[in-house]
């Protein structure tokens, strides 16, 4: 069912994408991380190769399948923005099979992030409504590509811009991570662009403040910073997980 691609061995990392793009966001990352890791990225349903589900669903749940299919017991997350989100959701849900989490501009369950302006909600109505996929691509990077459209992310945005018509049967998680965002007792770095929303900033802050998070910032990012610079982010999260001793 989920689009899945791995390589490399020893301790598992799980990559899971935004929600403008797919699998491929990772690009950057993967055989990097493949150096020292077993690494896993998949296309959530609607996203890239996974088609939509046409059943309500838990992406939590879906995890859960995915990782017992590939026989982890436990793994390192690494989200960003929605992945993010699910990350934590599942970290809060599976406790145990979670050793860390890496949060890359992260969302929250129940944390409302108002990126979006009255008039952007209102133009990409207009467009999703036309089916006019290249003026929600547009809108989608007005909000969250302050850095431009280098790097493959119009190309990935614009090829996932039907991804908000395709999740409505995903199911919000049992408990919103907002209110248990205490219960996190796992190695946490957050990333955060300095160009980025500043919802995401506060979320980064409230999970430093709230769950012991390490936050880090990139000066020259926006709500895609393993794209924007993947050196940096590379060399950081790899650092991370050595010290977390997966």
């Amino acid at each position: 069912m989920l689009w899945v691609e791995e390589t490399g061995s020893g301790p598992p990392v799980v990559l899971i994408h935004n929600g403008v793009m797919d699998g491929r966001s990772w690009n950057p990352q993967f055989q990097e991380l493949g150096k020292r890791h077993r690494v896993v990225r998949y296309d959530c349903p609607g996203f890239g190769r996974t088609p939509p589900l046409e059943e309500p669903y838990r992406e939590t749940e879906l995890l859960a399948d995915l990782l017992d299919e590939l026989g982890i017991d436990t793994t390192a997350l690494v989200g960003a923005s929605r992945g993010g989100r699910i990350a934590i959701d599942f970290a809060l849900a599976y406790p145990e099979t979670v050793s860390a989490l890496v949060l890359v501009g992260s969302a929250l369950s129940g944390y409302p992030l108002g990126a979006y302006s009255t008039e952007q909600e209102a133009r990409e109505a207009v467009a999703l409504d036309a089916d006019d996929w290249d003026a929600v691509t547009d809108v989608t990077l007005e909000v969250w590509g302050a850095c431009g459209p280098g790097d493959g992310v119009h190309e990935l945005a614009r090829a996932n811009a039907r991804g908000e018509l395709l999740t409505e049967h995903e199911q919000p998680p049992e408990r919103l991570a907002v209110d248990h965002v205490e219960e996190l007792r796992l190695p946490i770095l957050a990333i955060t662009g300095e160009l980025d929303q500043p919802g995401i900033d506060e979320i980064a802050r409230l999970l430093e403040a709230r769950a012991g998070a390490e936050h880090v910032r990139f000066e020259d990012s926006d709500h895609f910073p393993n794209m924007r610079e993947p050196e940096r982010f590379n060399e950081l999260v790899l650092d991370f997980l050595a010290r977390v001793a997966l």
